[in-house]
């Protein structure tokens, strides 16, 4: 391929693609997205309160050297099981 062909087979395709957008319909996919972060916080939330189960029974059998980082993750889980929007933007 001479050096001149590739820029003038390069503006051949691209005058060739012009136009072709006109035939597909506008998507907007807002609902897939909605859903989506729906169901994502729906499982979040679903994990996060197995992990707050686990660690009740894990803090009613601890020791007091392990205590303080379970209630610590008590209280984590605690204040994230409040906020479950927060997962859809992070």
């Amino acid at each position: 391929m001479k050096l001149w062909q590739f820029p003038c087979s390069l503006f051949f395709l691209l005058a060739l693609g012009c136009g072709e957008s006109d035939q597909y319909a506008s998507y907007d996919n807002t609902e897939e997205v909605e859903e989506f972060f729906e169901n994502k916080n729906t499982e979040v939330l679903a994990e996060l309160g197995k992990k707050r189960e686990e660690l009740d029974k894990e803090l009613t059998e601890a020791q007091d050297a392990k205590r303080a980082e379970l209630e610590r993750d008590v209280n984590n889980t605690e204040r994230r099981l409040e906020l479950p929007e927060f997962f859809a933007y992070s």
